[in-house]
């Protein structure tokens, strides 16, 4: 991403979720993780890695993707869902974890406003906890919210320490 678009990103950021009480510095920071330092944007303007729901009539991107799973139960969903869509599935006996490789349809916008009213909405719908830590002066419960309930944004056990980590880094003076 080049800083003029990484600019209009923020600035869109701080227009669209900041009058909905987001502390801004924490939904960048975990655009930053999900875009890997923001190289790497599922098409236009998918900052965080938005599956397309069943019912998205919207544009959609197709991409391979990783997604970790701790034991079978969790894992069984996914293939139920995404079973056709996989790759690849190994065993990493150091994190002890089944690593699923799959080309997944993302949720995609042309506009990133519009991204950032449905990330707003989709936290607010289906991460609770997320929505009600989303202003906090630390994102740490905001982070937690997002792993913490019915519905898990990432499978990665270290998520919300790497994005805490991340925060502390942007804190240190490393720029997003």
């Amino acid at each position: 991403m080049n800083d003029a678009k990484r600019g209009q990103y923020i600035a869109a950021a701080i227009q669209e979720l900041q009058p909905l009480g987001f502390n801004i510095i924490g939904a960048l920071v975990q655009a930053d993780v999900e875009t890997g330092r923001f190289r790497k944007i599922v098409g236009w303007n998918n900052y965080w890695g938005i599956k397309a729901p069943r019912n998205w009539t919207g544009k959609t991107v197709k991409c391979l993707t990783e997604e970790h799973f701790y034991d079978l139960p969790t894992l069984a969903p996914f293939l139920n869902r995404h079973g056709k869509d996989v790759e690849s599935a190994t065993y990493d006996e150091k994190k002890k974890r089944i690593v699923v490789k799959a080309n997944l349809d993302f949720a995609d916008w042309y506009r990133d406003r519009l991204a950032l009213q449905w990330y707003a909405g989709l936290v607010k719908r289906l991460y609770p906890n997320a929505w009600a830590a989303r202003g906090g002066a630390d994102p740490t419960k905001f982070f937690e919210g997002l792993v913490n309930g019915k519905y898990q944004w990432a499978t990665d056990r270290d998520y919300v320490k790497t994005l805490v980590e991340r925060w502390e880094l942007y804190y240190k003076g490393k720029p997003l």
